[in-house]
Parts: C-alpha cells; sequence; structure tokens
C-alpha cells in the first residue's frame, strides 16, 4: 500500500505528459491542417505514423522494463529519461515554421511524421514503465483512488490542452510572435518536474525481475481470454475517443462558432467540471455494481450524445447553437469520463489475476502488448479523420460535411466495444493481499 505522499506522487507524475498528450491529441490534426496547410489525409497520415511506433515501441518497452535489474529499480530509469525526451519532442513537432520552407509540402508531411513519431516512441519510453508500475506497488482497493488521482491531474492537463490548443491559431498566425515557443518550453519544464516527485518518494518495486523469455511472456498474455477481449472493448471505444479529441477543435470552431479566448475558457470549464463530478459519481458506482457495468453506463451516454453533431448547426432550434453546443460538450465528457477513468484500473486488476493464478509478474509485458491493439486501432481512428476531413463541403456552409458525420460514427464505434464489453469480466475477485513494495 501506499501512502498519502507516494499515492499523489506517483497519481500527479501523468499531470506533464497529459498536458503535452492534450495539446497533441486536439491541435496536430488543426495546426498542421488548419495553419500550416497539409493536405487532411496526408495529417491523418502523420498521426497514423505516430500510433504505428508507439505500437511497436509500447510493446518493448514493457518487456525490457520488466527484464531490466537497476539500483532504482527497473520502472525509474525508463521515467527519467523519457520525460524529457517527451518535452523536446514536443517543441519540435509544433515548431515547423523554423525548420521548414513555407509551401513545400513534403517537407512539411516529412517533418511532421518523423516528429509525431518521436514524440509518440517518447511517449512509450515513458509512460509503459511508469503505468506498468501500478499493479505492482498497489493492491486493488487502492486502484480507484490512485487512478481517480492520475484521472483528475489529466482532466486539469485537458483543460491546459484546450486552452493553449484554441489559443494556438492567434498565436500562429503572426511569425515573429515567441510566445508560443515559450509556452511550449514552459510546458515541457512542467512535465519533467512533475514525474520528479515519483523519481524521489514512489517505492522501488520488490518483486524479483522475470526470466528474460519474450515468446514465454506473449504466450501467457494471449491466453488470457478477458485481457484480450478488453482489448477489444478499448480498441473499438478509442477509435471514438481519438476522433473526438482530434476533430473536437475544429468542430467547435468552424461549426459551433466558438473562437474566441472566452470561449475557450467556458468550453474547458465545463469540461473540467462534467468529467471531474463524474469520477465520483462512476468511481461511487464502480464500488456497488462494479467497473464493468459503470463503463457501459458511461458508454450508453456516449452513444446517445454524439450523433447530435447531425443536429447542431445544421437544424434551426429554438436554443442559440453555442448554448446547445456547450450542453453537448457537457454531456459527452459525462460519457468520456468513464473510459478515462476505468482502464489504469482495469488493466491493473487483469495484471494482478493474472500473477495470482502463475506466480509470476509480468506486468510490464501486460502494459506493453496494450499499445499493440490499440494503437492500432488509434491508427485507424487517425486514418478514418483524414479521409472524413477531406469530404465535400456541407451546402451552404463552407466546411467539410466530415465535421458533421463523426459524431454518428463515432456513436458505432462506442456501441460495438460495449457489445463485447458486455460479455467480459472486468471485475475478478482479488484478495486483500500485502504491500509489494519497498521504500528506495
Amino acid at each position: 500500500m501506499l501512502n498519502r505522499l507516494q499515492s499523489v506522487s506517483y497519481g500527479i507524475g501523468r499531470l506533464g505528459s497529459s498536458a503535452l498528450l492534450s495539446v497533441f491529441s486536439l491541435a496536430t490534426v488543426y495546426v498542421y491542417w488548419g495553419q500550416f496547410h497539409l493536405d487532411p489525409v496526408l495529417t491523418g497520415w502523420a498521426n497514423a505514423i505516430g500510433k504505428i511506433v508507439i505500437a511497436v515501441a509500447g510493446f518493448f518497452m514493457g518487456y525490457v522494463s520488466d527484464a531490466t535489474v537497476t539500483r532504482w529499480g527497473r520502472r525509474k530509469p525508463f521515467v527519467a529519461v523519457g520525460a524529457p525526451l517527451l518535452a523536446l519532442s514536443f517543441f519540435l513537432y509544433f515548431t515547423p515554421q523554423y525548420f521548414v520552407a513555407p509551401g513545400n509540402e513534403s517537407a512539411l508531411f516529412a517533418y511532421a511524421a518523423l516528429f509525431n513519431g518521436l514524440f509518440h516512441f517518447a511517449y512509450a519510453l515513458l509512460l509503459t514503465p511508469f503505468q506498468s508500475w501500478m499493479a505492482e506497488i498497489t493492491e486493488p482497493p487502492e486502484r480507484i483512488g490512485i487512478s481517480r488521482i492520475q484521472n483528475i491531474s489529466n482532466i486539469a492537463a485537458n483543460a491546459v490542452g484546450v486552452l493553449l490548443g484554441f489559443l494556438m491559431p492567434a498565436l500562429l498566425s503572426d511569425p515573429s510572435d515567441s510566445r508560443l515557443p515559450l509556452l511550449l518550453v514552459g510546458l515541457g519544464i512542467v512535465e519533467v518536474a512533475l514525474y520528479l516527485p515519483s523519481l524521489a518518494f514512489v517505492p522501488v518495486e520488490r518483486k524479483p525481475a522475470p526470466k528474460p523469455d519474450m515468446v514465454r511472456e506473449l504466450k501467457t498474455v494471449l491466453s488470457n481470454r478477458n485481457y484480450m477481449k478488453w482489448l477489444l472493448v478499448q480498441g473499438l471505444v478509442s477509435v471514438a475517443t481519438v476522433m473526438v479529441t482530434s476533430v473536437i477543435l475544429s468542430y467547435v470552431t468552424t461549426v459551433l462558432g466558438i473562437t474566441d479566448v472566452s470561449g475557450s475558457i467556458g468550453f474547458a470549464v465545463v469540461l473540467l467540471v462534467a468529467m471531474v463530478a463524474f469520477f465520483y459519481v462512476w468511481g461511487h458506482l464502480a464500488a456497488k455494481h462494479g467497473k464493468g457495468k459503470t463503463l457501459l453506463l458511461s458508454n450508453l451516454v456516449l452513444v446517445l450524445v454524439l450523433p447530435f453533431t447531425l443536429v447542431l448547426g445544421q437544424v434551426d432550434l429554438p436554443i442559440g447553437v453555442v448554448g446547445l453546443g456547450y450542453a453537448f460538450i457537457a454531456v459527452g465528457a459525462v460519457g468520456l469520463s468513464g473510459f478515462q477513468l476505468f482502464p489504469y484500473a482495469i488493466v491493473a486488476d487483469l495484471i494482478h489475476e493474472d500473477e495470482i493464478r502463475t506466480e509470476e509478474n509480468r506486468a510490464g509485458m501486460y502494459t506493453g502488448f496494450n499499445h499493440l491493439p490499440l494503437n492500432i486501432f488509434q491508427t485507424l481512428s487517425y486514418v478514418i479523420s483524414g479521409y472524413l476531413l477531406s469530404m465535400p463541403d456541407m451546402p451552404d456552409k463552407g466546411y467539410t460535411s466530415g465535421l458533421v458525420w463523426w459524431g454518428p460514427m463515432c456513436a458505432v464505434f462506442v456501441l460495438m466495444g460495449s457489445l463485447v464489453l458486455a460479455r467480459t469480466n472486468v471485475d475478478p475477485r482479488l484478495p486483500k493481499g500485502s504491500s509489494q513494495a519497498e521504500d528506495s
């Protein structure tokens, strides 16, 4: 069991990296397509390349960190190297104007693909070992609480990401404006600093490192039916969630007309309040009814609300489109919050169940393998998004019809994931064991 200082130190680590990922997820399509005028299909493929990189790197980082033996444990060295590399690649990705000649689309695509790939490699290098750590240093009763700390950190980071995402068009409009590079550097420094408490205070795992037999470990993981079904659930729903985050900035600014700073602040506040509030609601329901049933309920909210993109801004209604847009954002955030809250705890529980059954620890292999199918699905999402944004314009609207049809398409993927989830046990029976870690 972790004490309060250790729990908070571990939980807030993701705040900085999630802020970078939030900006990346929200702004990459909008900035490269809308500001640097990269073809939307090429923009989608540049993002797809990044997801392919993280799929492969995440798998191998899990295995490598499982087999690593140092005086600082298995996971901490990867955190120490990955955090600064993530900050550097983040800065380079959003500053192509300093390295690529205007109008050179081939060079811009190559630059975007290179640093998108480097960003995702660094993310895998950092987060796969970091998240693997959770199953080794926590017990089942505390995982929802620590996941809540992580996800409150994530949502605070998402609020920062939304604000910076909305400000980027203004900051990029003047090439001589130095505020954007300073903001990017500042976020990078914060990201590195927020991982320092986990390096200083979170205990080193005391479980023995597994023998480096990748084939045997992989066969064990593949034989875990509940884990494999959960990966399918996570993959299908993530197609929708990635599409939401990559398209929502363009949707809000273009279709809903929320373009000013005050509008972006309002958007961030609505998103933050709705998601944080329902972290506690979903957590309370999960304690009574289980994570699986609760996640099905949050998915149902998404399935019902996402098709409203066919209506907002397309049909005259008594309520203004901006007001309806904020309601859409709030209800959508309620649905998204369930999928944001539970995956960390679900995977940690499935890893713990496997450890009890096999009497071996392979947290890194499980967490790393998770990257393969998950990021294949997310690659698909970015490719679909690119082609959606290249669809013909809506009549008399001046924007692509893809900004209308993404909602119902996302709802279909959430529904498919929910049908699999209904047949998956994500609430294994686990004993309350003793602490699995020792102080470093």
